[in-house]
């Protein structure tokens, strides 16, 4: 059995699988009202066994805040909490095997939230494992470190969720899906600017090459921290990726989801892992 659970970065990848229509959008999921327990979603024929898979979609209805967090704990580790809810959702599947798989698209805006909308005082940062790295013009010097505590603060929330998943479910493949890397085309963002309109008139919109660089980090930390966790990070499909290494306007949704298009790529990637 496939299980999807997740946020914004779900919603297109479900309604490219889902047999029919699939009344759960970008303008209304936020409402949704799951009642604490997986749907079941009939896939189109032939795309996965059975012709369906179970999902779970954490809106803002949902009222479950960030979810999950690490804390530092007495001995100097970390510990992870999560709301009640979640914990028991994850319960609720506890009798998942080996054969089952589960895809997580928890979180997953966090390099938008920290690099979209342009810092009133431009700043730019060198990402040390890139030795050809440069910066933009005019931009602010900021130490690395600086920039990756900021990172690290921001993506503390998805990796508590994962976590905890694999706390609940240790016996079940568990595949992090990457969010889709930044939108190449600034006028694409400014078209759609999702909750960033107000910001985006006021500063405008980071140059790409900095939302890229802010983009490689989470993916580098993630790697880093879902590598303990025996959880595998599913890269963006290169089909739907620019030269630029941003996704290309026709597959872009908003100002930072993927389209249905995209979702049809991401999902033929997991059916191919499912598999």
């Amino acid at each position: 059995m496939i299980y999807v659970i997740g946020m914004s970065h779900a919603i297109n990848v479900l309604k490219a699988a889902a047999a029919g229509t699939f009344g759960l959008n970008h303008e209304n999921w936020s409402a949704l009202e799951s009642g604490g327990r997986f749907f079941t979603l009939p896939t189109k024929p032939g795309l996965v066994p059975g012709d369906s898979l179970q999902a779970f979609i954490v809106s803002r209805a949902t009222a479950w805040g960030s979810v999950a967090e690490m804390r530092p704990n007495d001995s100097g580790g970390k510990q992870v909490t999560a709301v009640e809810g979640y914990v028991r959702l994850l319960e609720s599947i506890a009798a998942a095997g080996a054969g089952d798989i589960v895809f997580s698209f928890m979180h997953g805006n966090e390099h938008s939230i920290l690099s979209l909308v342009q810092h009133p005082i431009p700043y730019d940062f060198h990402l040390p494992w890139e030795a050809q790295s440069t910066l933009v013009d005019q931009a602010q010097p900021l130490a690395f470190e600086i920039v990756r505590r900021q990172m690290d603060a921001a993506l503390n929330p998805a990796i508590a969720c994962l976590a905890m998943m694999r706390s609940k479910l240790p016996a079940v493949r568990i595949v992090h899906v990457m969010a889709p890397p930044p939108i190449e085309s600034d006028a694409h963002i400014r078209e759609a600017p999702e909750v960033f309109r107000e910001k985006i008139d006021k500063t405008g919109v980071t140059p790409l090459a900095i939302r890229l660089k802010y983009y490689r980090l989470a993916q580098r930390m993630l790697t880093d921290s879902l590598q303990a966790l025996d959880i595998a990070l599913l890269a963006s499909p290169a089909e739907a990726v620019g030269t630029s290494g941003a996704i290309v306007d026709d597959y872009a949704y908003g100002a930072t989801h993927g389209n249905e298009a995209y979702g049809r790529l991401v999902f033929d990637q997991m059916r191919a892992l499912a598999a």
